[in-house]
């Protein structure tokens, strides 16, 4: 089972028959094609919860039987039944609700920059909530060594109010930091001429 584009996938299920006990030359197996019965049929009032059978397939092969240490070519059949996996539920239970709380980060954007617990409540408050949605969509998957669409979807909206509040977090640096260039916040300088007045007043008085 490939998982890489779940839940956008589609499955492929093989169904292999053959003869454990005849080689080739005594039993030789092949399909009765008789369609839409045969050779593979489905019962239409039989469906799956989040698949839907979209085709079928078969062939005939022969080759070893897996078992038998000797030599010899086995007869065979082998169907395939390609499903395809209904993603309404997961675009109910996990897209739309992490594409909304996106869109709430963003509310911050609104808000006065001064206003510091507002806009961080806020921020923190969507990121741990993705992060939770995030861990309840995995959590009835089987656990794979590859990274999932599902997984791509999740970072990157994670990603995107991680960026929300590292916006904030700039423009807090950049309205409460310290200018020292600023005229009154020079300290005062030594003048020669201002100290030669103030001598010569000196002397006068």
């Amino acid at each position: 089972m490939d998982l890489k584009r779940f839940p956008m996938d589609k499955q492929e299920c093989p169904m292999v028959i053959q003869s454990y006990a005849y080689v080739e030359n005594l039993v030789n197996l092949s399909w009765h094609i008789d369609p839409p019965t045969f050779p593979i049929g489905s019962n239409t009032e039989i469906k799956l919860n989040d698949m839907q059978i979209t085709n079928t397939r078969f062939e005939k092969c022969e080759g070893p039987y897996p078992m038998f240490r000797g030599y010899g070519n086995w007869s065979c059949v082998r169907g395939f039944i390609v499903m395809k996996r209904l993603v309404m539920f997961h675009v109910i239970q996990t897209y739309i609700p992490t594409g909304m709380l996106v869109f709430i980060s963003w509310m911050s954007f609104w808000l006065d920059p001064r206003a510091s617990p507002a806009r961080i409540t806020l921020t923190i408050t969507t990121l741990l909530t993705l992060t939770t949605m995030s861990n309840g969509a995995r959590q009835d998957l089987p656990q794979v060594a590859y990274i999932k669409m599902l997984d791509l979807w999740l970072s990157f909206n994670q990603g995107l109010i991680f960026m929300v509040l590292l916006e904030y977090s700039i423009v807090s640096y950049f309205l409460t930091r310290r200018n020292l260039d600023c005229e009154h916040r020079k300290p005062p300088s030594y003048s020669p001429s201002l100290c030669s007045h103030l001598h010569k007043v000196h002397i006068v008085f």
